[in-house]
C-alpha cells in the first residue's frame, strides 16, 4: 500500500508539473470568453486568501476520451493553489474523494514555500469535494472545499504532520485547451 500512495501521488505531482509547464509554453490568445474576471478564493484554515495572480484552467486533452483539467493560481504571498479533475468537466457535477471511481477523485494541492498539502492520498481517507457550477469551452466556474495532508518526498509514506483545512472555496476561470500530443 505504502508503494501504491508513493506512485500515484508521484504521478500525480508529476501530472502537476507537466501540466504547469505545458500550460506556461502555450501561446495566449484572445479568442473565447474575454468577459471572464478570473477569481480563485477560499479561506485555509479559517482566513480569507486569494489566488488571483495567473489565475487560469487548462484542459489536456490526451485523446477523444481521455483528458483532464488543472485550475490554478498563485497568491500575493506565493502560495499556489491547483485544482485537478481528470475527465471531462461536466456542469452540476461533483467530484469527491469518496467516489467509486478514480476519475471522478478531484486532487487538490496547496503549496507555500517548501511544503505542499495534497487533499487526496491513495488508501487514505480525506475530505475533497469540487462542484463544477458552469463549464463551457473557454471558461470553467464552481466551488469547493477539502482537509489536506503535509506531502513529505522521500518520507516512509510521504505523509507528514502537517494539516490545512480548506473552506468556501470558488474559481471562476477562463479555460484553454492543449493537446497532449
Amino acid at each position: 500500500m505504502i508503494k501504491n500512495l508513493q506512485i500515484n501521488i508521484s504521478v500525480k505531482a508529476l501530472f502537476f508539473a507537466l501540466a504547469l509547464l505545458i500550460f506556461s509554453a502555450c501561446k495566449k490568445s484572445n479568442d473565447g470568453d474575454s468577459t471572464v474576471a478570473a477569481s480563485i478564493t477560499v479561506n485555509v484554515d479559517g482566513k480569507a486568501k486569494k489566488f488571483d495572480r495567473g489565475a487560469s484552467a487548462i484542459t489536456l486533452v490526451y485523446n477523444s476520451e481521455q483528458s483532464a483539467t488543472t485550475i490554478t493560481g498563485t497568491a500575493d504571498d506565493g502560495a499556489i493553489l491547483s485544482i485537478t479533475i481528470s475527465g471531462k468537466l461536466v456542469t452540476g457535477k461533483t467530484y469527491s474523494n469518496t467516489a467509486a471511481q478514480n476519475i471522478d477523485k478531484p486532487v487538490i494541492m496547496y503549496s507555500i514555500g517548501d511544503v505542499s498539502y495534497y487533499s487526496y492520498f491513495s488508501g487514505l481517507q480525506t475530505f475533497g469535494s469540487v462542484t463544477i457550477t458552469s463549464a463551457t469551452e473557454t471558461s470553467v466556474k464552481g466551488t469547493f472545499d477539502c482537509d489536506m495532508l503535509e506531502y513529505i518526498p522521500g518520507l516512509g509514506n510521504n505523509i507528514g504532520k502537517g494539516k490545512k483545512n480548506m473552506t468556501n472555496g470558488k474559481f471562476s476561470v477562463k479555460l484553454t485547451s492543449q493537446s497532449a500530443q
